[in-house]
């Protein structure tokens, strides 16, 4: 190997393949100090940052692509604000290109980390410059989503990502001023974003895009962004009640939607005064009457399917039914919290409604007991 010491000369253009040779080094022999240094050192290097597009484009080996990425990546966290203006539109507009080229890589398993952390990046431009200078971002997104379904897979996976750093993340180099303004700001574009995934959910039949958008769909409703009306107003529960529950391969990133669902409690839609959430052209007791309806049948529908679709029922043994079946065994855990969510906030209604949910009350908690009678082991 030639002397390391020269990715150091960050004045010169980059010899990617010494490059790779020293990151080589470092993970077939990390004892080795000195290797460590000079990767250190790089790392810092104020200029670095510069090297990075052409060690991702023309380097062999995914370690040297993400180091390359955290490099750029710290750049961004820590020296946007004083970067020249054709320094950012170039970074955004490499990072950019690069996440729906590789979006749409055929060997998709093989890119995967290498994609995952160049979301992150791409993010961490996006909480910089959106929206006061790249104010179209989110209906790009949209757009581009609709017209193929291999880049919106990984877009879900970016939108995702955005509200957990609005609503999750508290990042160091923010300020909170600014973290509000991004959170309010992406809430304004909240019924795009909504738009675009009960789009993929009723017209696509692409496993991946789904799963991804399902998963996407459950951080939304975990971290209570999507406004309570609109969960009732829209046809969430439908698709996932009647439509992705019955999918076995989707069936437990559904019931994790569901469980979320049936833990709004009355008091959340059903509220006195200005502020109560309501659907559009409906009176508040005809809208608390539309939620209640909405409910019962989610429960009432996922009871039913479990017993006649899903190989679970009052006479299941359940730890044969989940004996070295991880599939089984997450579905039984994650049903176990959808009944405890719904019966915890809804069993009055359950009790009140004439429509076979007493008998439904009856079975789901005769279910539960036998589910509590299996072997935690």
């Amino acid at each position: 190997m030639m002397n390391p010491q020269q990715i150091l000369d960050t004045s010169k253009p980059l010899n990617v393949e010494l490059f790779d040779q020293v990151v080589q080094e470092f993970y077939q022999h990390g004892s080795n100090k000195q290797v460590h240094d000079i990767l250190a050192q790089f790392e810092r290097d104020p200029r670095a940052w510069t090297k990075a597009p052409d060690i991702i484009q023309k380097s062999s080996q995914i370690e040297s692509k993400i180091l390359a990425l955290s490099v750029l990546e710290g750049c961004i966290k820590t020296r946007w604000n004083i970067l020249p203006v054709q320094s950012k539109k170039g970074i955004k507009g490499f990072v950019e290109s690069l996440v729906v080229k590789l979006s749409q890589d055929p060997n998709l398993k093989d890119i995967g980390p290498f994609l995952t952390k160049l979301n992150t990046v791409l993010i961490e431009i996006i909480k910089r410059e959106w929206p006061h200078n790249w104010p179209g971002f989110i209906t790009q997104v949209v757009e581009v989503s609709k017209r193929s379904e291999i880049v919106c897979a990984n877009n879900m996976n970016l939108l995702r990502l955005l509200s957990e750093e609005a609503f999750e993340n508290r990042s160091l180099h923010l300020s909170h001023q600014q973290v509000d303004n991004f959170k309010e700001n992406l809430t304004k574009e909240l019924s795009k974003v909504f738009e675009l995934c009960m789009f993929v959910l009723k017209n696509s039949a692409e496993r991946r895009l789904i799963e991804n958008t399902l998963i996407t769909m459950h951080k939304f409703l975990a971290i209570k962004w999507i406004p309570i009306d609109i969960v009732f107003s829209s046809q969430l529960i439908e698709a996932l009640t009647l439509k992705y529950f019955n999918m076995e391969q989707h069936r437990v990133i559904t019931l994790q939607c569901l469980v979320e669902i049936a833990g709004i409690k009355r008091g959340e839609y059903d509220k006195s005064g200005s502020d109560t959430p309501r659907m559009e052209g409906q009176a508040p007791d005809e809208t608390v009457s539309t939620c209640n309806d909405k409910l019962v049948n989610m429960f009432l529908t996922i009871l039913r399917k479990t017993f006649s679709e899903c190989g679970l029922n009052l006479n299941t043994n359940i730890d044969a039914f989940i004996c070295n079946n991880q599939a089984n065994y997450l579905f039984v855990q994650t049903y176990t919290n959808f009944f405890f969510n719904f019966l915890r906030w809804h069993h009055r209604l359950l009790e009140d409604y004439n429509n076979g949910s007493r008998d439904g009350l009856k079975a789901a908690l005769s279910l539960l007991l036998n589910i509590s009678n299996a072997n935690d082991s």
